[in-house]
C-alpha cells in the first residue's frame, strides 16, 4: 500500500467532512455527504485454473447522495480499494506454489438508487477505476521455500471499467449498510500461465460489504 495514496485519500476525506458540515447548514438535505468503508472479497474472472481463491481486503471512501425524488437518488462515490486473488498451481518441475495478485485502485462508482421502502433500496451503476499499484507474489512451496514479489504495475491496464449492482439499508438517520457486486467489463491483466500455452484475460470481480456514515 502506497503511503502517498493513503495520504491523498485521508486529506480528501478530511476536506469533505469539513465541507459537508458547512453545507448542511445551508442545504435542505437534497444532498447528503458521508464516509463509507468495509470489506472486499475479490476473485478476478479469467484464470485458467480451478484452484483460485478469493482475496479478502478492504475499501474506504466518501459519497454524496443526491435526492431526486421520494423513490430515486444518485450517489457518486470516491473509493480506495484493494483487490486481487490467489491461485494455487501444481507443476511437475516447480512443485506446488501460490501466485498472489494485489491491485490498488481509486474507483469512482456512480450509482442510481431506487427506494423500495423509506429505508431499503436497490442500486445499479457504472464504475471507472484508476490503478495505483499492482504486485504479484510467487510463493514456491518446496524445500527451498522461495518467495518472489514483483511489481507488475506496468503490465496492468491503468483504467478499469465495471458495472455495479447492490442493496442498501438505512439503520438510522446517519448510519447505513450495503452490499454490492462489481462486474468487471474490461481486461485487467493476463493471468499467470505455467502449464497453459496462453494466459487468460483477467477481469475484476468484487463483492463488497460496507457501512456508511452520513453527515
Amino acid at each position: 500500500m502506497k503511503k502517498s495514496s493513503i495520504t491523498v485519500l485521508l486529506f480528501f476525506l478530511t476536506m469533505l467532512s469539513v465541507y459537508a458540515q458547512q453545507e448542511e447548514k445551508s442545504n435542505s438535505k437534497k444532498i447528503t455527504y458521508g464516509l463509507k468503508g468495509g470489506l472486499n472479497l475479490s476473485t478476478p474472472n479469467g484464470y485458467l485454473t480451478d484452484n483460485t481463491e478469493s482475496k479478502l481486503s478492504f475499501h474506504l471512501g466518501a459519497f454524496a447522495e443526491i435526492i431526486l425524488s421520494d423513490k430515486f437518488a444518485i450517489q457518486p462515490e470516491l473509493q480506495y480499494s484493494i483487490q486481487g486473488a490467489e491461485v494455487n498451481i501444481k507443476t511437475t518441475a516447480l512443485g506446488n506454489f501460490t501466485v498472489s495478485d494485489t491491485y490498488e485502485y481509486i474507483n469512482i462508482p456512480i450509482m442510481v438508487k431506487y427506494f423500495i421502502t423509506e429505508k431499503f433500496n436497490v442500486e445499479v451503476g457504472p464504475q471507472i477505476g484508476y490503478l495505483l499499484n499492482a504486485e504479484r507474489d510467487y510463493d514456491i512451496m518446496s524445500s527451498s521455500n522461495l518467495s518472489s514479489l514483483n511489481n507488475i504495475t506496468k503490465d496492468v491496464e491503468r483504467i478499469d471499467f465495471g458495472l455495479n449492482f447492490g442493496l442498501g439499508y438505512k439503520l438510522s438517520k446517519h448510519l447505513n449498510v450495503g452490499v454490492r457486486y462489481n462486474l468487471g467489463l474490461s481486461k485487467v491483466v493476463n493471468s499467470p500461465a505455467v502449464t497453459q500455452p496462453k494466459p487468460g484475460k483477467l477481469k475484476n470481480s468484487v463483492f463488497q460489504a460496507s457501512i456508511g456514515y452520513s453527515f
